[in-house]
C-alpha cells in the first residue's frame, strides 16, 4: 500500500482522534498508523497507536503540520525502519502537554529515532507517564534510540523537554546500535542549520549506544560542520528525585562517552551526572564548548579524562 496503512489525511483542516486505536496496520512508505500530510492540526486523546510498521513513520507520520498529544495517549510497539518508529515529524510542531503518556517499544533498525524523529521541526514536550513511568522508554534505533533531531536545509530542528508538574521527564532504557541511546542531534547535510536541545528538570538514565549512550551532538558530515549545535541542562534545585540526571548510561565503542559533542556547545547546571560507564564521560571535538554550574559529577567509570 501506499502512505498511512491505517489512517490518511491529506486534505485541509484537522483531524482529532479521540478513544481511538490504531493497530496492526502497514504501509509501504511512510506513517504505518497515520499519515498525516496536511497544514492542520492532527490531535491524539486517549488514543492508542500499536503494533504498525511502515518505512518511516512506523506509527505516525505529519509532513507540515502540527501534532498535538493530550492526555492518556500510548504510541507502542511501532516499527519504522528507515527512521522514526513511533513518530516521524517533517517540517512540522510537535505539542505534548497532557498526563498518562507512554512512547514505548518502538524501533528504527535502519535509521534515525526510535521513539521520535524530528526532521526540520520543532517539539515541545511537557508530557508525564503513567504514574511514575518514564514517558519514553525502552525504544531503539541506529541513530537516537529514543529521539532523534535533525535540522533540514530550509529549517532548523529544535527539541524543548520541560517539566511543569513538579515529575521529571524521564527518559530510560533506550537503545542505539550507534550513537546516542538517548539523544541524537545533527545539524543539516549543508551545514546551514543547527540541531538544539533545552531541557528542564529531564532524565536520561540507563541508555545505552556505542558513541554518546545518553546525548550525542554532531553534524551529517561527522566532526566538520559549520552550525554549532546548542544543548542546554538545567533544574530548579536538585531535590532528590527532582533534578535534571545523566545517570547510570552505557557507552560501548573505542571513543564511547556519556556525551559526545562535535561543534556544540553544551551548558549544564543543577544537574547530576552520575554512574556512567564508558571510554569518557563528555567527549568533545571540533572547537566544543562545556558550562557546568552547580552540577555534581559523581561515580563515573570512564577510562580517560572528562
Amino acid at each position: 500500500t501506499g502512505a498511512g496503512g491505517g489512517i490518511v489525511f491529506t486534505s485541509t483542516g484537522s483531524l482529532t482522534l479521540n478513544n481511538v486505536t490504531v493497530s496492526g496496520n502497514t504501509s509501504a512508505s511512510g506513517g504505518g498508523g497515520i499519515e498525516f500530510n496536511s497544514a492542520g492540526t492532527l490531535t491524539l486523546n486517549n488514543a492508542m497507536v500499536n503494533g504498525n510498521s511502515a518505512t518511516s513513520g512506523g506509527g505516525v507520520e505529519v509532513i507540515s503540520g502540527k501534532l498535538v498529544i493530550g492526555n492518556d495517549t500510548q504510541i507502542l510497539g511501532n516499527t519504522g525502519s528507515n527512521g522514526g518508529g513511533g513518530i516521524l515529524l517533517l517540517l512540522g510542531t510537535l505539542t505534548a502537554a497532557g498526563t498518562g503518556n507512554l512512547i514505548a517499544n518502538n524501533h528504527a533498525p535502519n535509521g534515525d529515532g526510535g521513539a521520535l524523529r524530528l526532521d526540520g521541526s520543532t517539539a515541545t514536550i511537557t508530557a508525564a507517564g503513567i504514574g511514575t513511568q518514564p514517558v519514553f522508554f525502552l525504544n531503539d534505533a541506529k541513530n537516537g534510540g529514543a529521539i532523534a533531531v535533525l535540522a533540514e536545509p530550509t529549517a532548523t530542528a529544535s527539541l524543548n523537554l520541560g517539566d511543569v508538574s513538579g515529575t521529571p521527564i524521564v527518559i530510560d532504557n533506550n537503545f542505539a546500535s550507534q550513537s546516542g541511546g538517548g539523544l541524537y542531534l545533527v545539524s543539516d547535510v549543508d551545514q546551514s542549520r543547527s540541531a538544539d536541545l533545552s531541557a528542564f528538570n529531564v532524565r536520561l538514565t540507563n541508555n545505552g549506544a556505542t558513541d554518546g549512550a545518553a546525548i550525542y551532538s554532531g553534524c551529517f558530515s561527522g566532526f566538520n560542520c559549520a552550525p554549532v549545535n546548542t544543548i542546554s541542562m538545567e533544574s530548579d534545585g536538585c531535590r532528590p528525585g527532582n533534578c535534571s540526571a545523566i545517570l547510570d548510561n552505557i557507552a560501548t565503542g573505542p571513543y564511547g562517552a556519556a556525551v559526545i559533542l562535535a561543534k556544540s556547545t553544551f551548558n549544564v547546571s543543577n544537574t547530576r551526572i552520575s554512574t556512567n560507564v564508558g571510554v569518557y564521560l563528555i567527549g568533545s571535538a571540533s572547537a566544543s564548548t562545556v558550562s557546568a554550574t552547580e552540577t555534581l559529577i559523581a561515580d563515573n567509570a570512564v577510562d580517560q579524562s572528562l
